[in-house]
């Protein structure tokens, strides 16, 4: 979750306006208690009223669009941030904050020109390179992403965020030792960070370490709350178990995974893995035929249907199959 900073309302000394200028304080001040209570709505009401009273004042545009975001409205929360840098084009955290807007909804150039303003105007500002990481990261652009999470850290060195994201692009390098450094700086930071296991965990697994892989994927585990990173991680430690020999135990994930997600693909492929290499044919065809039914362009499940298909006996389905995935992709293997 994103911390955001909270405008008071900024002052105007002109006597006829003092009465109204309290009272956007006091809507300002109560909408601020309510945000930090996640009451969004309620808060989104009272900096509607102090924006009433006081239009010229960013603060009300830049909190409310702090709420939206918090409500997911991200197209309105953009444009409160747009019209509290209209009023204060100095205010490097309206740009930060309408570029996490950009960012969250895949518009990463924008976001990274919202990143880059913030940073020219706070170059101290270990947040907006944290942020702007991140958009280089969705972008695909791991080298500069690298260098703005060492730019975070080297102002920060208490920001786990940094790290993982770093290691994350690390991972996405190939670079699996840097990658684990840096995970295990996260964990250090915060012990229970169960992302960072995960991720750790599945750089152990590319470097063929399936011990070091299942200990921290039965962390992330322990720890993880979120139903889908369960599912994901149960998939990555049946994985590491299933190249390790032990096929039940790997079994065990894929099945547990279909159990918490019906409808997780890669689960009854990986499980149909293990049963058509222990040669219980009837069950991987199954297995792949739901895979199809997730995803029916799915030229990987068709090739290893056919062969199970095959390898069972069945001959003339199996050349079905087979003519399906290349069909589908001609490269598929």
């Amino acid at each position: 979750m994103r911390c955001f900073r909270l405008l008071p309302v900024l002052f105007v000394l002109f006597a006829a306006a003092a009465w109204s200028q309290t009272t956007a304080t006091d809507y300002i001040k109560r909408g601020n208690e309510y945000y930090g209570k996640g009451e969004y709505d309620r808060a989104i009401q009272d900096y509607t009223q102090a924006i009433r009273l006081n239009p010229s004042d960013p603060a009300g545009y830049y909190n409310r669009g702090n709420c939206f975001y918090g409500k997911k409205d991200y197209d309105t929360a953009i444009q409160d941030y747009t019209e509290a840098i209209r009023l204060k084009p100095s205010d490097p955290d309206a740009f930060l904050e309408r570029g996490n807007s950009y960012d969250v909804k895949g518009q990463y150039d924008k976001a990274m020109r919202d990143y880059s303003e913030s940073i020219r105007l706070n170059p101290d500002n270990a947040a907006a390179y944290r942020e702007r990481a991140v958009a280089y990261r969705n972008h695909g652009d791991y080298d500069n992403a690298i260098e703005d999470d060492t730019r975070a850290i080297r102002l920060d060195p208490k920001s786990k965020s940094a790290y993982k994201n770093r290691a994350d692009c690390y991972k996405s390098n190939n670079d699996y030792d840097r990658a684990i450094l840096d995970y295990t700086d996260a964990i250090r930071l915060d012990p229970s960070f169960a992302k960072a296991y995960a991720n750790r965990g599945v750089s152990y697994y590319n470097k063929q370490d399936y011990d070091h892989s299942i200990q921290d994927l039965t962390e992330a585990l322990r720890l993880n709350t979120n139903t889908a990173d369960s599912t994901e991680t149960l998939v990555n430690r049946g994985n590491a178990y299933d190249d390790k020999g032990d096929r039940d135990h790997a079994i065990e994930d894929y099945t547990q995974a279909i159990r918490l997600d019906p409808n997780y693909g890669s689960a009854y492929m990986e499980r149909g893995v293990v049963y058509k290499r222990l040669k219980q044919y009837d069950r991987a065809i199954q297995d792949f035929s739901e895979a199809i039914r997730i995803k029916p362009d799915s030229a990987r499940a068709y090739l290893l249907r056919g062969r199970a298909k095959t390898e069972k006996g069945d001959t003339a389905a199996g050349d079905v199959d087979l003519a399906k995935a290349k069909q589908i992709d001609p490269d598929v293997k």
